[in-house]
């Protein structure tokens, strides 16, 4: 929670922050489940270095895209959000899953 605030307040550190939450918090401790609320922690840092970046702006020259890693961020974000509204509705949270995918 202390490093989700600190890429809020500093959003250079947002995908570090991503990164960590994907790769050491996908699941809830001592179990198989999905910790949703981590995972939809990292979808959002992603999406928010995707915007600190650059990475959302459609003129930005292709070796630019290249050099901002944004080749590496928007697959990331996709593939959060996409397991995310999945999580979602295999627990029939419908309306939820709606609002991710």
């Amino acid at each position: 929670q202390e490093f989700k605030e600190k890429a809020n307040a500093m959003p250079c550190l947002a995908l570090a922050v991503s990164m960590g939450r994907y790769h050491f918090a996908w699941y809830k401790e001592g179990t198989a489940d999905m910790d949703v609320e981590s995972v939809e922690d990292a979808a959002n840092l992603m999406y928010a270095s995707i915007q600190f970046s650059g990475c959302n702006r459609p003129d930005m020259p292709t070796e630019l895209f290249f050099a901002r890693m944004c080749n590496a961020r928007w697959p990331y974000a996709v593939m959060l959000y996409s397991e995310l509204g999945r999580e979602f509705a295999s627990r029939y949270l419908t309306e939820q899953a709606a609002t991710i995918l």
